[in-house]
């Protein structure tokens, strides 16, 4: 009589990845070694519009969200500080429109006036 073994199947790992790297014996036995400086990467420079863009885009938003919730009652105190540093902001409709674009102007000058001095007196790898 004849028997057979039943074949066994490598399964296949959850979703297609590879894990088998993870559990090695060489990755847990290999020394920790210090950091190189010289391996690190340089330096690099902000790029000015999309920070400026950014610093626009983030404000706004806050500005709309203070309006927003302070047309509705609530935050009032916050709504005299972005008063205090907006003169065209009130909780009219063309207050917040008015609002809503001085504070993406400033935030766009402020964003790009960082990124330009950041830009400046960083130094750079080789330089």
């Amino acid at each position: 009589m004849v028997t057979r073994t039943k074949k066994t199947r490598k399964k296949k790992p959850a979703l297609g990845y590879k894990t088998d790297h993870l559990v090695s014996r060489e990755l847990l036995s290999e020394p920790l070694r210090p950091i190189q400086i010289h391996s690190l990467p340089a330096k690099q420079s902000l790029n000015v519009l999309g920070l400026g863009y950014t610093v626009a885009v983030v404000r706004v938003v806050f500005v709309l969200l203070v309006s927003l919730l302070g047309s509705l009652g609530y935050m009032q105190e916050a709504v005299s500080v972005v008063a205090s540093l907006h003169f065209t902001f009130s909780l009219t409709p063309l207050g917040i429109l008015a609002g809503l674009a001085e504070t993406a102007l400033w935030g766009f000058l402020m964003g790009l006036l960082f990124g330009w001095v950041y830009n400046l007196v960083t130094p750079r790898r080789g330089e």
